[in-house]
């Protein structure tokens, strides 16, 4: 019999072979039994035809081969394409392409006999997905590494706010020596009014850290706005796109370090004229502390007077703290 496939014309008597495929019929005296593949043998229906046909399934794998490289080359088509259209040179990626379609091809089931190219389609965007998330996510595993957590350290004001304390302190320890070498006040009374000035520090430290960490934590809110910036670029980028971790580390560290070149003013600003030592009262302190031992001054001008001088009180203005 030949080999020719046309089961609408078979017809076979005992001992021939008929071809058939999944799914195909034969008649027993009129009667109709659909080939089951699971058996090689079809056996007639009780009380027909009485002859047992040897039931073969047809070798298509030649065709079933043509069939799938047809499909394959189209597949292999569609991914240059979408490479291309993705701005990448497929010729650079021959390893990545081909091993997705043998993947593809390894996945199909040996029973499929036609129809291939469902299991082609879109097989492009699908790899540029697969590369473009691992590419992506080793990115932005990378920048977030580089990053530290905090780009203004909150101590960054400490050396800044002893160094203003530290001016202020010396111009109203200055006013106070003065008022004890004229004679205004004896050592008695002028170390009652440095104390004084001990627990005023005491006061004006937290003022300054207060306007100190303000603009710190304000400086740092920035530097992280322009850090989820660029960090936002990353969540975007697509695959073998270039990226440069250092670069934007450099960048926003450069930033960091502009705003702590400025903060020490940023704190003077902030301040304004206020004074953290009051010495208005220092006299009446020294005074009291050295009860009716106020010594004779020269005034500059040949007399003496027996009480201090309270104009050397006023010559740091009038705008304190306390």
């Amino acid at each position: 019999m030949a080999d020719d496939y046309t089961p609408e014309y078979t017809r076979g008597g005992p001992g021939d072979v008929i071809y058939m495929r999944p799914g195909d019929t034969v008649w027993y005296d009129g009667s109709v039994r659909r080939f089951n593949p699971e058996y090689d043998e079809l056996v007639p229906f009780a009380g027909g035809y009485t002859a047992n046909f040897d039931v073969k399934k047809k070798d298509n794998s030649a065709v079933r081969q043509a069939l799938l490289d047809e499909a394959s080359n189209k597949g292999r088509t569609g991914i240059n394409e979408a490479f291309t259209k993705y701005g990448l040179d497929p010729a650079k990626y021959g390893t990545n392409i081909e091993g997705r379609i043998a993947s593809t091809i390894a996945g199909i089931p040996n029973t499929q006999q036609a129809d291939f190219d469902t299991y082609f389609a879109g097989l492009g965007d699908k790899l540029l997905a697969d590369l473009e998330n691992p590419y992506r996510r080793t990115a932005t595993e990378a920048f977030d590494k580089r990053m530290p957590k905090d780009w203004v350290s909150q101590t960054a004001d400490d050396a800044i706010i002893d160094s203003i304390l530290g001016e202020q302190r010396t111009e109203a320890d200055s006013f106070l020596k003065n008022m004890l070498d004229r004679g205004s006040i004896t050592q008695q009374g002028y170390d009652a009014a440095y104390g004084d000035l001990d627990r005023q520090a005491g006061l004006g430290k937290p003022r300054l850290s207060e306007i100190g960490s303000g603009l710190i934590n304000t400086g740092e809110a920035n530097i992280d706005t322009e850090q989820a910036k660029r960090r936002g670029a990353y969540d975007t980028l697509k695959f073998d796109q270039p990226y440069d971790v250092e670069g934007d580390f450099s960048n926003l560290n450069q930033l960091a370090n502009d705003f702590i070149g400025t903060l020490g003013e940023g704190i003077k600003t902030n301040l304004g004229g206020t004074k953290l030592f009051n010495t208005s009262g220092l006299g009446a302190i020294a005074g009291a502390a050295q009860g009716g031992q106020n010594t004779k001054f020269g005034t500059g001008l040949g007399g003496t007077s027996t009480t201090p001088v309270e104009d050397e009180e006023d010559q740091l203005g009038q705008s304190v703290l306390f």
